[in-house]
């Protein structure tokens, strides 16, 4: 079931930017309650001047919309992302991420530690037919893709990739569609094939797309790359009759483009072969076009010619409301372009068959902290709690202290009461001491003079020499 809770979502096309909000009801039932598109200038093959460009037509979509601050959903196109489906051997499913990342390691085409990739199991993990859909693409570019976007005052929630969101828009569209089926979504740079069957889903691009026709009319009438997409705007047609029309110009466009969706077909025989051969899926029998390209005059009647089988528009507005706030009439002339755009909007609920997103830097490094954020509180919980604890024992040990020094001071207050009494006892003592003095000496002075002679007489070496007389001087 769909959130009950408005996506803002955009879509980051290689010739179109478009922002819509799609708000979520009960019983998974979608709203579209706004939308807005900016259309880039020149030829979208031109990379250098594709980030610039599509920052601008954000920010155009994100001031149309007053959406600044708003957490946004994003989509980018197929053409730089590397796809591939990749069988797996019957594995349980503590083993499968190991499994991946080593099947990535072997078919990713750039070191796997330069580039953000992700996977969707097909199938169950144990099952004989499992296998898994690689996306990846290089770090650098998809942080150059997101830093353009969050530039125009939104943060990214998600990145997601445009043939993903348009399978899952169609499943969410066609419940009722039993039959085989191809969605053939006709960007600007890339014709992306997305083959639908129940239980089975197979998606590969080609490098037909919006652009190549534009650039075969620019170098057939020798004309800038401007100019023929102006031209294949207002004159562009598919010949279906082989009668040339009175103007000349338009005789030419009509001829260069029916060449290059002869290509086009082309692509689809060879990969339709190939998905029955080596996916062992069945032939479609209906076609869905999508994508701006798609919308070239008389293109579904020449692909339906060509391909035997009934070729329609595809409606991913089918089981979506339209607010009173959105131009019904603009919207149902471009629904078929939407599909990206209710692809993001599913995947607020849980009806995404395929929830491959490949997750920018800055997105990584904030999820990561938002994992951390219940450890790291709970630490500050700890931290605070111990320093309490610690402010408690401390405080404690205060008081303890303060009653133990006012019991030394009473304690020292009654030893300096005795003190007092010593000193007093001292002074006493050594006042009858002087007193006692000269007492003292006169005793020590009564034997001296005996004690004199004594020593003087024991000093004579003969008996018959004496003292007759002893004077002082």
């Amino acid at each position: 079931m769909a959130s009950k809770s408005t996506s803002t979502v955009i879509n980051l096309g290689s010739q179109r930017v478009s922002l819509a909000t799609i708000a979520g009801g009960s019983k998974g039932s979608l709203a579209l309650t706004r939308y807005f598109h900016h259309d880039l200038e020149g030829d979208p093959s031109a990379d250098a001047t594709r980030i610039p460009q599509m920052q601008m037509g954000v920010k155009s979509v994100v001031d149309q919309a007053k959406a600044k601050g708003s957490a946004v959903r994003c989509a980018i196109a197929g053409q730089p992302v590397f796809m591939r489906f990749v069988k797996l051997p019957p594995l349980s499913e503590d083993k499968v991420d190991q499994i991946v990342e080593f099947e990535a390691q072997q078919n990713v085409p750039f070191p796997i530690d330069e580039v953000a990739w992700g996977y969707q199991l097909i199938g169950e993990p144990g099952s004989l037919d499992v296998e898994v859909l690689l996306g990846a693409i290089k770090s650098d570019e998809l942080t150059a893709i997101n830093s353009a976007v969050e530039r125009s005052g939104v943060s990214t929630v998600s990145v997601d990739v445009s043939p993903m969101l348009v399978y899952n828009a169609y499943r969410y569209s066609y419940p009722d569609q039993s039959k085989p089926a191809l969605i053939l979504d006709v960007g600007a740079r890339t014709a992306n094939l997305i083959y639908a069957e129940p239980g089975r889903v197979f998606i590969s691009s080609s490098r037909i797309g919006g652009a190549s026709f534009t650039q075969a009319i620019a170098k057939e009438m020798d004309i800038p790359f401007e100019a023929a997409e102006q031209l294949k705007l207002q004159k562009g047609s598919i010949n279906m009759t082989g009668e040339q029309p009175d103007d000349e110009q338009t005789g030419l466009i009509s001829t260069v483009l029916r060449n290059a969706v002869t290509r086009l077909h082309g692509e689809i025989v060879r990969t339709n072969n190939r998905y029955k051969s080596q996916q062992e899926g069945n032939l479609p029998e209906i076609v869905y076009l999508a994508g701006r390209a798609s919308g070239t005059p008389y293109l579904a009647h020449f692909l339906q010619e060509k391909l035997g089988v009934p070729v329609e528009y595809f409606n991913p507005l089918r089981n979506v409301a339209i607010g009173p706030k959105v131009n019904q009439e603009a919207v149902a002339a471009e629904a078929h372009t939407m599909g990206e755009l209710v692809g993001l909007a599913l995947r607020n609920g849980d009806q995404s068959p395929i929830e491959l997103e490949l997750v920018p830097e800055a997105l990584a490094n904030a999820r990561d902290l938002e994992k951390r954020k219940p450890a790291l509180m709970l630490g500050a919980v700890g931290l605070l709690g111990a320093l309490a604890a610690g402010g408690f024992y401390f405080t404690r040990a205060a008081q303890v202290i303060d009653l133990k020094v006012a019991d030394l001071k009473s304690e020292t207050a009654e030893l300096q009461s005795v003190q007092t009494g010593i000193d007093g006892s001292l002074e006493d003592l050594n006042a009858l001491k002087t007193k006692s003095l000269p007492y003292t000496q006169a005793v020590l002075n009564r034997t001296y003079w005996a004690d004199f002679l004594t020593d003087l007489n024991g000093r004579l070496k003969t008996p018959e020499v004496w003292f007759t007389r002893l004077e002082p001087i």
